[in-house]
């Protein structure tokens, strides 16, 4: 930097300040007593943003690192699902064999598929719901119908489809790891009269036992191959209230590939198809 650059930045530091952090004279500079005081606090901030920059970079670094070997790779972020695995193996073969070139997708929670998406492991993330963040641009590609899931000892079980004034006296479960991320299913409903109190839950294995205990239930994707193993049945919201949910395509502002550009043409004309898979 030139003395003029630093000396400028000086300048502003002190008016951002308000004190003087030197004493200016023909032989030179000398600290402040202000100036002195401040100097230790300064070179923690320093040294605390050298090591969040290292980490930053270590982070970009391994992500790219574990980057699949695919042509294509897409984060699926939505929460776990009954054979989640088997869903995305087979949503890559049919989108490799359709498009030509090969797609990997893999489940991820948001905040983990945002970091690689930024990282560079993934090309894109595809969100349940939309997704809005400045540096990125979200495309919607197709919409899924939604529905509630609940135990067969649920006190509406017996119904075929629900109401949002059936469900209002029972409690709903939210898990902060997948709903403060984007715009989910339920934070849709509960922008559109859904009055469910709402009972925060993790996302490990125990988080379904509020399908059991207390008459709870959860809000999801109307296709069976996005049930609940073993635990909850999926059961139609009224089709006058039923809310279509968006399905989005992420990608960071500004890096795109001609895999996506094909990726992007073949799912908004195929996507009802694709739907129809899954039922």
């Amino acid at each position: 930097m030139s003395v003029q650059a630093v000396s400028k930045a000086i300048g502003e530091l002190e008016e951002e300040l308000g004190e003087p952090l030197f004493l200016r004279g023909s032989t030179g500079s000398q600290p402040t007593t202000f100036g002195w005081i401040l100097h230790p606090y300064a070179l923690e901030a320093v040294e605390a943003f050298s090591k969040a920059e290292h980490f930053a970079t270590e982070a970009a670094r391994a992500a790219a690192e574990r980057r699949s070997d695919a042509d294509l790779t897409l984060a699926l972020v939505v929460p776990p699902f009954s054979s989640h695995e088997r869903f995305c193996k087979n949503l890559s073969e049919f989108l490799t064999k359709h498009l030509g070139f090969r797609v990997a997708i893999e489940l991820m929670f948001g905040s983990e598929a945002l970091h690689g998406l930024r990282g560079g492991r993934f090309d894109g993330m595809i969100t349940v719901g939309r997704f809005d963040d400045p540096q990125c641009d979200t495309v919607v590609v197709g919409t899924l119908p939604t529905s509630v899931f609940f135990a067969p000892s649920h006190p509406l079980a017996a119904k075929r489809s629900v109401t949002l004034e059936d469900l209002a006296p029972y409690p709903v479960i939210s898990a902060p790891a997948v709903d403060d991320f984007n715009e989910t299913i339920l934070n849709l409903y509960l922008k559109n009269g859904l009055r469910s109190e709402v009972r925060l839950v993790s996302t490990d294995e125990k988080g379904t036992d509020p399908f059991i205990q207390n008459n709870a239930y959860a809000m999801g994707v109307g296709l069976k191959a996005f049930g609940v193993s073993g635990t909850a049945e999926i059961h139609s919201i009224d089709p006058e209230e039923m809310l279509p949910v968006p399905v989005c395509r992420v990608t960071i502002k500004d890096r795109r590939s001609d895999y996506l550009d094909q990726f992007d043409r073949f799912v908004r004309v195929k996507f009802p198809n694709m739907k129809n898979m899954f039922s």
